[in-house]
């Protein structure tokens, strides 16, 4: 049962300000844009921001979010690579294994994060840094808390359910699908911040995820869960056990799964901004169901009477078996990226159009994300976001026939950005070879200057970006027709990467500070016009 785990999550962030920490390498993280720093993993992880607002504490404020914010991403983008992709080095030849994961904590609860702050030329420049043993163990903690939360209502579900108070028991299954997501996103960052520490142990608290991410371990050597040498069920079969028990009430189609979960998480906030389209299994790609069952959610909200406080954002997946369609949301506050609630459920697969559920080109899809997070890059010293209209934290994009798609990106320093798209068709094209930010918008949105409409061939197409502060290298394309347009085409969408991530590889010690790098890409499922409209 460890497809339910969910990666998804964004925690709130707190901070106190040190001006000053090491005046003589300031002008020099200043110029490097935080490339070059002192707060260097192993032992330190550091973020670098900067604004020219007119107002100086309204600059203050914005250099600091966005040092933060970069400082978080890092740990996000490490969380994506080692839950995507496992690599076997044999010493000859190395295997991977495609687990696609993109729903990552976007924001961190960092307590006693550090600044440096410097004044120039009329900007504002802010280098966030932290010491990763001290973030590490606050997640360490709140690890902990979630475990408590789950040992705790375990016996309360169990007592409801003997005595039938079965609404009772539903709202208990609720705190601990909640509990279960929290525990997830927490040993997620752990798990990150060992990586980056440059060591990777187990979490501690006898916690072991498992397959995939949670369950109690039976082979920690002070793993007290596992007394007597009694072989322990993990903490995702104990709440499944409780789920079955209840499962007299499985909801026979779509609407009826939309109105179960509607009513589970009805009374835990106050205002839903939007139910993200569900992504398929562990991808990052949705399809004509997961969109559907973002409707039917979204309607079936929208008729109950919401009893809790806050906006949520709700985001999900689902995950087809040879029976049955398994159904997984959770709920998060948009302010603190706080989990508030998270519920599960299944429909008959004979109440869906096997069509509906797969993408057409999904095992392209699949094989165009593994080419992409081989050798990924973590951090190659410049900050590049990507986003679209339909979003900024946005990873379940589904876009119907007809709809206009707008790109945006957001760099943290003056940087050349290569376009590349991977279409339905398969083909990987190149859309811009050197598209410039300069110094005048850095830190702001910029707008791709032309949008793309949706046609036919339909299914996951991506959007491949890749940022560089020096000019990058000759594009490894050739020229074909396609469609009657003339496009550069890549061989593989690995190839739209493979010269820029050896460029970075490649270049002598003593010049890493004179290019950064950086990654990101989109995946966009594109569905036919649903009927009627």
């Amino acid at each position: 049962m460890d497809r339910f785990v969910s990666r998804m999550g964004a925690l709130v962030v707190s901070f106190f300000v040190i001006f000053g920490i090491a005046p003589i390498t300031a002008q020099r993280w200043v110029d490097t844009f935080g490339a070059e720093t002192q707060y260097r993993p192993p032992v330190f992880l550091s973020g670098y921001g900067t604004s020219d607002l007119p107002s100086s504490g309204e600059r203050l404020e914005a250099a600091r979010a966005d040092a933060l914010s970069q400082l978080s991403r890092k740990i996000r983008i490490q969380i994506t690579s080692e839950e995507s992709i496992r690599t076997i080095d044999s010493g000859e030849s190395a295997q991977t294994r495609y687990i696609n994961t993109i729903q990552t904590a976007s924001r961190l609860e960092i307590t006693g994060a550090n600044f440096e702050i410097e004044e120039k030329r009329g900007r504002t420049h802010a280098l966030a840094w932290i010491e990763i043993d001290r973030l590490r163990d606050s997640f360490i903690v709140q690890q902990e808390r979630a475990i408590e939360t789950i040992q705790t209502v375990l016996p309360e579900i169990d007592r409801s359910i003997q005595a039938g108070a079965l609404e009772s028991a539903e709202g208990q299954l609720v705190r601990l699908d909640t509990a279960f997501s929290e525990l997830v996103d927490n040993r997620s960052v752990v798990r990150a911040l060992d990586l980056l520490g440059g060591r990777y142990r187990p979490a501690e608290s006898g916690v072991s995820l498992g397959r995939a991410g949670a369950g109690v371990s039976d082979s920690s050597g002070d793993d007290d869960g596992d007394r007597g040498g009694e072989n322990r069920l993990s903490l995702q079969e104990e709440i499944e056990r409780r789920r079955v028990a209840l499962d007299q009430f499985a909801p026979a189609d779509v609407g009826q799964a939309a109105q179960y979960m509607a009513r589970l998480l009805a009374g835990q906030f106050g205002r839903v901004e939007r139910v993200t389209p569900l992504l398929y299994e562990d991808a990052d790609f949705s399809s004509a169901f997961g969109s559907r069952m973002s409707a039917e959610i979204t309607s079936a909200i929208s008729r109950r009477t919401l009893e809790g406080t806050g906006s949520v954002v709700v985001r999900g997946s689902y995950w087809p078996e040879d029976e049955r369609v398994a159904i997984h949301v959770v709920a998060r506050d948009i302010e603190s990226g706080r989990t508030v609630a998270a519920a599960q459920t299944s429909i008959p697969r004979s109440a869906v159009e096997s069509a509906s559920l797969r993408p057409a080109n999904m095992d392209q899809a699949i094989a165009a994300g593994r080419a992409l997070l081989n050798d990924q890059i973590v951090d190659g010293g410049l900050d590049l976001e990507v986003w679209t209209d339909k979003g900024r934290d946005e990873r379940a994009l589904v876009f119907e026939e007809e709809e206009y798609v707008q790109f945006y990106f957001r760099v943290n320093q003056p940087a050349f950005l290569r376009l590349s798209y991977v279409l339905a068709s398969g083909e990987t094209v190149l859309l811009e070879d050197r598209f410039y930010i300069g110094i005048d918008r850095v830190n702001r949105v910029v707008a791709l200057p032309y949008r793309f409409e949706v046609v036919p061939p339909f299914g996951v197409e991506r959007l491949i970006v890749t940022g560089h502060t020096m000019e990058p290298p000759p594009a490894d394309a050739y020229p074909q027709v396609i469609d009657g347009q003339r496009y550069e085409v890549f061989g593989s969408p690995g190839a739209a990467v493979a010269r820029t991530r050896g460029l970075v590889r490649e270049r002598p010690p003593e010049d890493q500070s004179a290019a950064g790098v950086a990654e990101a890409s989109l995946s966009l499922t594109t569905i036919a016009r649903s009927p009627g409209r």
